[in-house]
């Protein structure tokens, strides 16, 4: 099987992510499209199919594992694997213990999703350090003064990839906590009470 390298695509002015698109539009058959169709990584716009103008989207299903495959590809992050691991520990423990109220989900996820969370912020937004990402997590959490009744799940609060009519957006709590540490807004402990 042929491998789509960065080097390749550099060599041609293209970003490997652009490379992979190219090569999904203008190389990929129906069959395909179906058989991601049919294992829910992917799904026809608004339940139609046009045989040129094909349209479909990711499901999150399919956005999560291509931003693994992405991630798990390139070298500089599979070289950081063990310490990624000690930071999703370090993040989990800043996160309150026990599920969000009237849910079943845990405020802290588990390892493995915020390892391949962590993962995809670095490919995504750039070089953070350990210590920024834990300052901003902690400062995020201290917020709340303990109500955690907005707390964002913490593989949300990392990055979240949200489908608005068909564009996918990738929102990142995480690197608006560390960009924005000095505004007022975020080192505003009482903001939760303000809501009320």
């Amino acid at each position: 099987m042929t491998k789509l390298t960065d080097v390749a695509c550099k060599k041609h002015g293209l970003l490997l992510s652009e490379g992979i698109a190219l090569l999904a539009i203008s190389t990929t058959t129906e069959d395909t499209y179906k058989s991601l169709v049919d294992r829910g990584l992917i799904t026809k716009a608004n339940g139609t199919m046009q045989s040129l103008n094909r349209k479909y989207s990711a499901t999150e299903k399919g956005i999560t594992l291509a931003d693994e495959l992405i991630a798990d590809s390139e070298e500089i992050i599979a070289t950081k694997e063990d310490g990624i691991k000690e930071l999703a520990d370090k993040l989990r423990s800043i996160y309150p213990e026990g599920k969000m109220a009237g849910t079943s989900y845990y405020y802290r996820c588990n390892r493995a999703d915020i390892v391949r969370k962590l993962k995809s912020f670095f490919r995504r937004y750039g070089e953070y350090t350990p210590e920024q990402i834990i300052e901003a997590t902690q400062r995020y959490v201290d917020s709340f003064n303990g109500n955690y009744t907005y707390l964002r799940l913490l593989k949300y609060f990392i990055w979240k990839d949200e489908n608005k009519d068909g564009e996918v957006l990738s929102i990142s709590q995480l690197a608006d906590w560390i960009e924005n540490k000095n505004e007022a807004n975020a080192t505003n402990p009482d903001w939760v009470t303000q809501l009320k």
